[in-house]
Protein backbone atom coordinates (compact mmCIF):
# COMPACT_ATOMS: atom_id res chain seq x y z
CA UNK A 1 0.00 0.00 0.00
CA UNK A 2 1.40 3.45 -0.85
CA UNK A 3 2.69 5.14 2.28
CA UNK A 4 0.50 8.23 2.13
CA UNK A 5 -2.60 6.02 1.87
CA UNK A 6 -1.47 4.02 4.89
CA UNK A 7 -0.98 7.25 6.80
CA UNK A 8 -4.44 8.42 5.81
CA UNK A 9 -6.09 5.27 7.13
CA UNK A 10 -3.95 5.46 10.28
CA UNK A 11 -5.25 9.03 10.82
CA UNK A 12 -1.78 10.52 10.39
CA UNK A 13 -2.50 12.24 7.10
CA UNK A 14 -0.37 12.55 4.01
CA UNK A 15 1.60 15.41 5.60
CA UNK A 16 3.24 12.87 7.92
CA UNK A 17 6.42 11.41 6.47
CA UNK A 18 6.95 7.80 7.43
CA UNK A 19 10.39 6.26 7.89
CA UNK A 20 11.63 3.35 5.79
CA UNK A 21 12.79 0.13 7.33
CA UNK A 22 16.50 0.52 7.46
CA UNK A 23 20.02 -0.68 7.21
CA UNK A 24 21.45 -3.75 8.86
CA UNK A 25 24.68 -3.45 10.84
CA UNK A 26 27.19 -6.03 12.03
CA UNK A 27 29.65 -5.52 14.86
CA UNK A 28 32.46 -7.66 16.21
CA UNK A 29 32.15 -7.96 19.99
CA UNK A 30 35.28 -6.58 21.63
CA UNK A 31 36.19 -4.64 24.79
CA UNK A 32 35.46 -0.92 24.81
CA UNK A 33 36.95 1.50 27.31
CA UNK A 34 34.58 4.43 27.87
CA UNK A 35 33.70 6.87 30.63
CA UNK A 36 30.79 5.75 32.81
CA UNK A 37 28.20 8.55 32.82
CA UNK A 38 25.54 6.78 34.90
CA UNK A 39 24.73 3.56 36.71
CA UNK A 40 24.10 0.58 34.44
CA UNK A 41 22.47 -2.60 35.71
CA UNK A 42 20.71 -5.75 34.53
CA UNK A 43 17.05 -5.78 33.53
CA UNK A 44 14.63 -7.29 36.04
CA UNK A 45 11.07 -8.47 35.54
CA UNK A 46 9.77 -5.68 37.77
CA UNK A 47 11.24 -3.14 35.34
CA UNK A 48 8.55 -3.95 32.75
CA UNK A 49 6.30 -0.95 33.45
CA UNK A 50 9.18 1.53 33.52
CA UNK A 51 10.60 -0.03 30.34
CA UNK A 52 7.33 0.49 28.51
CA UNK A 53 7.10 4.13 29.65
CA UNK A 54 10.68 4.92 28.60
CA UNK A 55 10.22 3.07 25.29
CA UNK A 56 7.13 5.12 24.37
CA UNK A 57 8.87 8.37 25.40
CA UNK A 58 12.00 7.57 23.36
CA UNK A 59 10.02 6.72 20.21
CA UNK A 60 7.48 9.53 20.53
CA UNK A 61 6.67 10.88 17.08
CA UNK A 62 8.17 7.87 15.31
CA UNK A 63 6.13 6.78 12.29
CA UNK A 64 6.85 3.86 9.97
CA UNK A 65 4.78 1.39 7.97
CA UNK A 66 3.60 -0.53 11.02
CA UNK A 67 3.72 1.85 13.98
CA UNK A 68 2.19 5.30 13.68
CA UNK A 69 0.96 6.33 17.11
CA UNK A 70 1.71 5.98 20.83
CA UNK A 71 -0.72 3.08 21.30
CA UNK A 72 0.87 1.02 18.52
CA UNK A 73 4.40 1.79 19.76
CA UNK A 74 3.32 0.74 23.27
CA UNK A 75 1.94 -2.54 21.96
CA UNK A 76 5.18 -3.19 20.12
CA UNK A 77 7.08 -2.73 23.38
CA UNK A 78 4.73 -5.15 25.19
CA UNK A 79 5.35 -7.81 22.52
CA UNK A 80 9.11 -7.35 22.71
CA UNK A 81 9.14 -7.57 26.49
CA UNK A 82 6.82 -10.59 26.58
CA UNK A 83 9.23 -12.45 24.31
CA UNK A 84 12.24 -11.15 26.23
CA UNK A 85 10.97 -12.30 29.65
CA UNK A 86 9.34 -15.62 28.73
CA UNK A 87 11.22 -17.26 25.83
CA UNK A 88 13.51 -20.02 27.10
CA UNK A 89 15.91 -19.37 24.20
CA UNK A 90 16.44 -15.80 25.42
CA UNK A 91 18.63 -16.67 28.39
CA UNK A 92 21.74 -15.04 26.91
CA UNK A 93 19.64 -12.04 25.76
CA UNK A 94 18.43 -11.50 29.33
CA UNK A 95 21.95 -11.81 30.74
CA UNK A 96 23.51 -9.37 28.28
CA UNK A 97 20.74 -6.74 28.16
CA UNK A 98 21.02 -3.76 30.48
CA UNK A 99 19.57 -0.38 31.37
CA UNK A 100 20.82 3.01 32.56
CA UNK A 101 19.55 4.82 35.65
CA UNK A 102 19.09 8.58 36.08
CA UNK A 103 21.65 9.61 38.76
CA UNK A 104 19.23 12.27 40.00
CA UNK A 105 16.20 9.97 40.10
CA UNK A 106 16.96 6.28 40.62
CA UNK A 107 13.37 5.32 39.74
CA UNK A 108 13.78 6.62 36.19
CA UNK A 109 15.28 4.73 33.26
CA UNK A 110 17.24 6.92 30.86
CA UNK A 111 18.46 4.27 28.44
CA UNK A 112 17.97 0.62 27.53
CA UNK A 113 19.88 -1.93 25.44
CA UNK A 114 17.59 -4.90 24.80
CA UNK A 115 18.81 -7.98 22.94
CA UNK A 116 16.72 -10.42 20.92
CA UNK A 117 17.14 -13.42 18.62
CA UNK A 118 16.46 -13.07 14.92
CA UNK A 119 13.74 -15.68 14.19
CA UNK A 120 14.70 -15.75 10.49
CA UNK A 121 18.37 -16.49 11.08
CA UNK A 122 19.90 -19.81 12.11
CA UNK A 123 23.54 -18.74 11.95
CA UNK A 124 25.77 -17.83 14.87
CA UNK A 125 25.21 -14.11 14.31
CA UNK A 126 21.46 -14.18 15.03
CA UNK A 127 21.80 -11.98 18.14
CA UNK A 128 20.16 -8.58 17.61
CA UNK A 129 20.39 -5.27 19.41
CA UNK A 130 16.63 -4.68 19.35
CA UNK A 131 16.30 -1.98 20.39
CA UNK A 132 18.74 0.43 22.00
CA UNK A 133 17.30 3.81 22.99
CA UNK A 134 17.98 6.77 25.25
CA UNK A 135 15.58 9.27 26.84
CA UNK A 136 15.44 12.47 24.76
CA UNK A 137 16.96 14.68 27.50
CA UNK A 138 19.91 12.30 27.89
CA UNK A 139 20.78 11.81 24.24
CA UNK A 140 24.27 12.71 22.97
CA UNK A 141 25.70 12.37 26.48
CA UNK A 142 27.37 8.98 26.10
CA UNK A 143 24.58 6.81 27.52
CA UNK A 144 24.10 4.61 24.44
CA UNK A 145 27.85 4.07 24.11
CA UNK A 146 28.10 3.13 27.80
CA UNK A 147 25.24 0.66 27.34
CA UNK A 148 26.82 -1.01 24.31
CA UNK A 149 30.16 -1.27 26.12
CA UNK A 150 28.45 -3.12 28.97
CA UNK A 151 26.59 -5.35 26.51
CA UNK A 152 29.92 -6.26 24.90
CA UNK A 153 31.46 -7.08 28.27
CA UNK A 154 28.61 -9.46 29.05
CA UNK A 155 28.59 -11.05 25.60
CA UNK A 156 32.31 -11.77 25.81
CA UNK A 157 31.63 -13.78 28.95
CA UNK A 158 29.21 -15.84 26.85
CA UNK A 159 31.78 -16.24 24.03
CA UNK A 160 29.64 -14.29 21.56
CA UNK A 161 31.65 -12.79 18.70
CA UNK A 162 29.06 -10.89 16.60
CA UNK A 163 26.14 -8.58 17.34
CA UNK A 164 23.73 -7.21 14.72
CA UNK A 165 21.55 -4.13 14.72
CA UNK A 166 19.25 -2.10 12.44
CA UNK A 167 18.13 1.49 12.12
CA UNK A 168 16.03 3.61 9.81
CA UNK A 169 17.77 4.99 6.74
CA UNK A 170 16.28 8.38 7.66
CA UNK A 171 17.58 8.34 11.24
CA UNK A 172 20.86 10.14 10.62
CA UNK A 173 21.77 10.32 14.32
CA UNK A 174 21.31 6.59 14.80
CA UNK A 175 23.33 5.80 11.67
CA UNK A 176 26.17 8.04 12.91
CA UNK A 177 26.13 6.31 16.28
CA UNK A 178 26.19 2.82 14.77
CA UNK A 179 29.22 3.73 12.69
CA UNK A 180 30.94 5.53 15.58
CA UNK A 181 30.87 2.38 17.75
CA UNK A 182 32.41 0.36 14.92
CA UNK A 183 29.41 -1.26 13.28
CA UNK A 184 29.72 -2.15 9.61
CA UNK A 185 26.67 -1.59 7.42
CA UNK A 186 25.53 -4.72 5.63
CA UNK A 187 24.03 -3.94 2.24
CA UNK A 188 21.47 -6.66 1.55
CA UNK A 189 18.72 -7.10 -1.02
CA UNK A 190 15.73 -7.00 1.33
CA UNK A 191 17.00 -4.03 3.34
CA UNK A 192 17.55 -2.01 0.17
CA UNK A 193 14.25 -3.19 -1.32
CA UNK A 194 12.35 -1.64 1.58
CA UNK A 195 14.08 1.69 0.95
CA UNK A 196 13.24 1.45 -2.76
CA UNK A 197 9.57 0.83 -1.89
CA UNK A 198 9.58 3.75 0.55
CA UNK A 199 11.09 6.04 -2.07
CA UNK A 200 8.41 5.12 -4.62
CA UNK A 201 5.76 5.79 -2.00
CA UNK A 202 7.39 9.09 -1.10
CA UNK A 203 7.00 10.20 -4.72
CA UNK A 204 3.30 9.37 -4.52
CA UNK A 205 2.91 11.20 -1.23
CA UNK A 206 4.60 14.36 -2.49
CA UNK A 207 2.65 14.36 -5.75
CA UNK A 208 -0.58 13.84 -3.82
CA UNK A 209 0.23 16.84 -1.58
CA UNK A 210 1.09 18.93 -4.62
CA UNK A 211 -2.15 18.10 -6.42
CA UNK A 212 -4.54 18.12 -3.44
CA UNK A 213 -2.96 20.52 -0.96
CA UNK A 214 -0.95 22.82 -3.19
CA UNK A 215 2.27 21.99 -1.36
CA UNK A 216 5.00 22.36 -3.97
CA UNK A 217 7.16 19.39 -4.92
CA UNK A 218 10.21 21.47 -5.75
CA UNK A 219 12.18 20.52 -8.85
CA UNK A 220 15.51 20.26 -7.06
CA UNK A 221 14.11 17.90 -4.44
CA UNK A 222 12.32 15.81 -7.09
CA UNK A 223 15.54 15.43 -9.07
CA UNK A 224 17.41 14.35 -5.95
CA UNK A 225 14.78 11.69 -5.21
CA UNK A 226 14.83 10.52 -8.84
CA UNK A 227 18.63 10.16 -8.73
CA UNK A 228 18.39 8.19 -5.49
CA UNK A 229 15.66 5.96 -6.95
CA UNK A 230 17.71 5.23 -10.08
CA UNK A 231 20.81 4.44 -8.02
CA UNK A 232 18.85 2.11 -5.72
CA UNK A 233 17.32 0.32 -8.71
CA UNK A 234 20.74 -0.39 -10.17
CA UNK A 235 21.96 -1.65 -6.80
CA UNK A 236 18.90 -3.89 -6.38
CA UNK A 237 19.35 -5.45 -9.83
CA UNK A 238 22.89 -6.42 -8.80
CA UNK A 239 21.89 -7.70 -5.34
CA UNK A 240 19.00 -9.66 -6.82
CA UNK A 241 21.43 -11.66 -8.96
CA UNK A 242 23.92 -12.13 -6.11
CA UNK A 243 21.62 -13.05 -3.21
CA UNK A 244 18.37 -14.60 -4.40
CA UNK A 245 17.86 -18.15 -5.57
CA UNK A 246 15.67 -18.78 -8.61
CA UNK A 247 12.51 -19.37 -6.54
CA UNK A 248 12.83 -16.15 -4.54
CA UNK A 249 13.82 -14.16 -7.61
CA UNK A 250 10.64 -15.10 -9.46
CA UNK A 251 8.46 -13.02 -7.12
CA UNK A 252 10.59 -9.91 -7.65
CA UNK A 253 10.53 -7.54 -10.65
CA UNK A 254 12.63 -8.64 -13.63
CA UNK A 255 14.33 -5.25 -13.57
CA UNK A 256 14.17 -2.65 -10.83
CA UNK A 257 15.84 -0.17 -13.18
CA UNK A 258 12.99 -0.54 -15.69
CA UNK A 259 10.46 -0.17 -12.86
CA UNK A 260 12.17 2.99 -11.63
CA UNK A 261 12.29 4.47 -15.13
CA UNK A 262 8.60 3.79 -15.63
CA UNK A 263 7.76 5.33 -12.29
CA UNK A 264 9.78 8.48 -12.92
CA UNK A 265 8.28 8.96 -16.38
CA UNK A 266 4.67 8.06 -15.68
CA UNK A 267 4.35 8.62 -11.92
CA UNK A 268 2.76 5.20 -11.38
CA UNK A 269 4.05 1.91 -10.05
CA UNK A 270 2.41 -1.38 -9.14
Amino acid sequence: MPAWRYEYYAHCGAKTQIRPFGSSYRLTVEPKSIAVVCEIRSIQREDARALRQSFVAAFSGYVDYLYSNETQVGRLCVRLLRKFYSDSNYQLCRKASCLAIDPQDRTRLIGVALLALDPLCDSEDRLLLQPIFVAPDWQRRGVATALIAEVFRRLQQGSVEVLRSCCSDHDAASKRWHRAVGMTEKIGFFARRSVFNWLCHEFQRRRFLSEREGIAFELEERLQLEAWLTSLATELDRLREEELDSKAARIEPDSFSAEADQFVKLGTID
